[in-house]
């Protein structure tokens, strides 16, 4: 494709005829080798300059035909996934994703200062990769904003050649008692303790279960191991799934977890003196943190505060 649009060599002095009399393979091979060990750098363009007329030059930025065929492979996948969509649990997804919905998130942005009053704004939206959430206000004056936001979204993508997933997307009101997911958390409406309705945001029962079976797991394969190595083990898959959910309220899922921990620690230590039960007598919760060096970082930080105006 590079050699179709012939051109001349860039700052390395480098042309089509010497990358063939070299042998094409080598070529790609050494570009590959680069981009697979993270040592690929492009060159600096070669510029020349072309008169425009009336003592005017246009300004040309020639890059080297290396350049040119790594550029012309990332089209060809940026094409892939306009059509097909981008492939998930992939490196560059996230990457892709954000290229292509980068003018979506131009267009809520658009929208929100359209329908600002002052510091309110009356349209949010939050998007991680390819999963957005566009969040509108309760009051039934705003329904008409649900209607066009949704409208333009469709029109955004369908200029993208992006498709929509209609099994994914779906329509939620909060002040009906639905509930949606978004990163692994949980929204609902609820009332707080003052009585004044709120947005609880806690986190989602399959992220807790496949954190509880992935410990599950950690104490199978060290039942004969002293407690000490388990520890070292679990405390830094607890101390990461705590740190990404301890915003909102978690704390009641945080208490669970922290208790079921505790049951298989101290079922362990009985295990290892051939006895049943858990020890509550024998060891104390403070004990237990204290000697181990157990996780104990259940801190949630922030809180829901109640929605403005409801």
């Amino acid at each position: 494709m590079a050699k179709r649009n012939n051109g001349a060599p860039g700052i390395d002095g480098v042309t089509f005829k010497a990358v063939e009399e070299g042998g094409i393979e080598d070529f790609l091979k050494q570009i590959r080798t680069e981009l697979v060990s993270g040592t690929y750098k492009p060159l600096r363009n070669r510029r020349k300059e072309i008169p425009k007329g009336n003592d005017k030059v246009r300004v040309l930025g020639i890059p080297s035909i290396k350049d040119r065929v790594v550029q012309g492979a990332l089209k060809l996948i940026l094409k892939v996934g306009g059509k097909k969509g981008v492939p998930q649990g992939g490196v560059i997804s996230p990457l892709l994703s954000n290229i292509y919905l980068n003018e979506v998130d131009k267009m809520l942005e658009r929208a929100k200062e359209v329908t600002r009053n002052g510091r309110y704004t009356y349209i949010e939206y939050s998007r991680f990769a390819d999963d957005l959430v566009i969040l509108v206000d309760g009051f039934s004056k705003w329904n008409w904003l649900v209607d066009a936001a949704n409208k333009r979204l469709l029109e955004e993508l369908e200029k993208l050649d992006v498709q929509l997933n209609r099994e994914k997307s779906k329509l939620v009101d909060l002040t009906r008692g639905e509930t949606f997911s978004f990163l692994g958390f949980d929204f609902r409406r609820a009332k707080t303790r003052r009585g004044k309705l709120g947005v609880l945001v806690t986190p989602r029962m399959k992220a807790r279960t496949a954190l509880l079976s992935r410990l599950k797991e950690v104490f199978r394969r060290f039942r004969s191991q002293p407690l000490d190595r388990i520890v070292a083990e679990i405390n830094p898959i607890l101390r990461g799934w705590v740190n990404y959910f301890r915003i909102g309220n978690s704390s009641q899922c945080f208490g669970y977890v922290k208790d079921w921990v505790e049951r298989k620690i101290r079922r362990h230590l009985m295990r290892a003196r051939k006895r049943s039960g858990f020890g509550w007598n024998r060891w104390s919760r403070a004990w237990l943190y204290k000697t181990f060096g157990l996780f104990n970082n259940y801190k949630v930080y922030m809180k829901h505060s109640p929605i403005k105006g409801e």
